[in-house]
């Protein structure tokens, strides 16, 4: 019997959903997580972030966050979604250590008119995060990020 759908449930148990993400500092916001889900892969190009001197070789092992945010405020804009990972020995892997996405390697951006997706890539080769949380990173901008 095919069992692969354990894996698959077992993502989306530990992930957060429909509420509004908030900063760090726990301020709420008006992106509302429609969903989000982890799953394992391997980085596919070589990454460097030089103001952090941390690189990522195609091949090495990552944890991926992806997810669909709808935006709630009055205008367009770009949002920048960090997060965090917890292992299962309840260690805090922090966004701005493990997250491998361009330019600086603590955040992803996304513009969203009404819905957007999200990809966040963490470098981390283990299989037992149990639980992750996601905020923004900054104030949402009319204008593109760097």
């Amino acid at each position: 019997m095919d069992e692969s759908w354990i894996e698959e449930a077992k993502s989306y148990l530990l992930t957060p959903v429909q509420r509004y993400l908030t900063f760090r500092n726990g301020t709420e916001t008006k992106v509302y997580l429609v969903y989000s889900r982890l799953s394992h892969g391997v980085f596919e190009e070589d990454i460097s972030i030089p103001i952090k001197g941390r690189s990522a070789k195609k091949g090495d092992l990552a944890v991926i966050i992806s997810g669909k945010i709808r935006n709630d405020y009055d205008s367009d804009y770009y949002f920048a979604i960090t997060g965090d990972l917890y292992n299962s020995k309840g260690e805090k892997l922090e966004g701005e250590k493990y997250i491998f996405d361009l330019p600086v390697g603590e955040f992803t951006v996304t513009y969203v008119h009404d819905f957007g997706t999200f990809e966040l890539h963490f470098k981390y080769e283990g299989q037992d995060i149990e639980h992750y949380d996601l905020y923004l990173y900054m104030e949402p901008t009319g204008t593109p990020l760097p």
